[in-house]
């Protein structure tokens, strides 16, 4: 964006719609890297009064994303040369890559045959359930290891840091964060020191 105004037009785009296959990452994201990426960016994001704003927005987009109005992505279709809905065969073959040899329809909890294979939303399907959560998402250590941290979501680990202190910086994909600042202040950020 080249002004406030033209970041608030971008803002109220992402906003209304659920997020398609294809893009580079999370549209705000994709709008907000070259902002975020600088010192000052990190210092503004340090801000509680501005992230209590982002938060507001963030959770007016979540009421939509968890709204049967955001599904219009859930399906098989191309929408341009670069977006496709999140049930076309690119799509699909972006999401089964860690798992060969079986559909999406076998790993996933879902109906093929239902409109928008019966996700009531695409925050439903991004929270999509395993049928068989011990084969295909095992938890190692088990569910109540708690000097463990898994990913929210179906993906991979990206980076392994040992010994951190709370404001040591560290990069996830090229981003300063810290441990105080990821878990928010959280009185238990200490228990991850050292870690």
């Amino acid at each position: 964006p080249r002004n406030y105004h033209e970041l608030c037009n971008m803002f109220n785009d992402i906003f209304r719609k659920a997020p398609r296959y294809g893009d580079l990452g999370p549209p705000l994201y994709m709008v907000m890297a070259r902002i975020m990426n600088t010192k000052a960016g990190f210092s503004a994001f340090t801000r509680e009064s501005l992230n209590a704003h982002f938060k507001a927005l963030l959770d007016t987009w979540g009421l939509f994303l968890s709204s049967p109005a955001s599904r219009d992505v859930l399906v098989a279709d191309k929408f341009d040369d670069k977006h496709y809905g999140w049930f076309s065969e690119p799509a699909k073959a972006a999401m089964m890559k860690h798992y060969p040899g079986r559909t999406f329809e076998q790993v996933f909890i879902c109906d093929e045959h239902a409109p928008y294979h019966d996700f009531i939303s695409y925050d439903d399907f991004f929270n999509r359930r395993f049928r068989d959560r011990d084969t295909d998402r095992p938890v190692v250590g088990g569910v109540k290891d708690t000097t463990l941290i898994g990913a929210a979501c179906e993906s991979v680990s990206y980076n392994v840091s040992d010994d951190l202190q709370s404001l040591h910086t560290l990069f996830i994909k090229g981003e300063a964060y810290s441990l105080k600042h990821l878990l928010n202040n959280d009185p238990f950020t200490e228990q991850f020191e050292h870690g």
